[in-house]
């Protein structure tokens, strides 16, 4: 058991954000024990809506999770909400103005450097660790995720792209703050460039460019600023199921073998970890 957190100050981001093309402006506040992480979404200095960081508020997972519904919603709360899991920080309220999470750099670099820059404060509560007891298996076509019963959280991330840049790339950690930093905070989202013109199409990628996303054409990656790793395109995926898992609310302890997942299939993890763990 771990005591409960929050952190010790207001914290502003400000950016682009990747799939809408808008600026937004989040504002992260400390909260209470037992508070949970709460989004409150702003329109001219007043809160339109309420949004509980849970999975029953999860209504699109196609190329980020997106929370809240389809006539008000707040985009691409991975990246974010990856650093608060893996900081144990688990009392927030988040103030929203706009669509989105701003992308940033395409990494959880700034909000892993903004959380620090404050300090984290700790609660005399603990925290209640979630802690299936039984196998769990998640399929959709040629990808899965598969949850064994652990003492602590290891990731053992597969992937295997048809591209001549990322080809087959393996992760295996056990995720702490410290494993974090070292091996996942810095890694950039990234997309295809043959994909691009169909994103627009579907609405999605307005704000993607160079300067957040990691371009991958067929033999070369596009940006003159290339990758931070070359294993990034792994250590994103893993990235993104951990701002994923952040759904479940408490710290979870696991073996999490992922191959090829995307957000849906996080998605669907979470959902039966809390089914089963009632």
């Amino acid at each position: 058991m771990i005591n409960q957190r929050t952190i010790e100050d207001d914290i502003i981001f400000e950016g682009i954000g990747v799939h809408f093309g808008s600026l937004n402006k989040i504002t992260l506040k400390p909260a209470p024990p037992n508070n949970g992480i709460r989004f409150f979404k702003i329109q001219e200095d007043e809160v339109i809506q309420f949004i509980p960081f849970r999975p029953s508020y999860v209504f699109d997972t196609r190329f980020s999770t997106t929370i809240g519904d389809p006539s008000s919603f707040i985009s691409t709360t991975e990246h974010l909400m990856a650093v608060i899991y893996a900081l144990n920080i688990d009392n927030l309220d988040i103030y929203v103005e706009g669509e989105e999470i701003p992308i940033l750099d395409g990494s959880a670099l700034n909000f892993w450097a903004g959380i620090q820059k404050v300090g984290i404060r700790m609660f005399d509560e603990k925290q209640h660790i979630l802690k299936p007891q039984q196998e769990i298996l998640i399929e959709n076509d040629d990808a899965w995720i598969k949850v064994t019963p652990s003492n602590n959280l290891n990731i053992r991330f597969h992937i295997n792209f048809p591209n001549s840049i990322i080809k087959e790339q393996n992760l295996n950690i056990i995720l702490t703050p410290n494993t974090f930093v070292q091996e996942i905070m810095a890694a950039r989202t990234f997309g295809f460039l043959k994909d691009y013109e169909y994103l627009l199409d579907k609405g999605f990628a307005k704000g993607s460019s160079a300067d957040n996303t990691v371009i991958v054409g067929e033999k070369e990656i596009v940006n003159p600023s290339k990758l931070n790793h070359p294993f990034d395109f792994v250590r994103h995926k893993t990235l993104d199921l951990i701002g994923d898992l952040a759904l479940l609310g408490r710290p979870l302890h696991a073996n999490i073998r992922a191959h090829c997942s995307g957000h849906g299939m996080n998605y669907e993890l979470v959902k039966k970890i809390l089914d089963i763990c009632k």
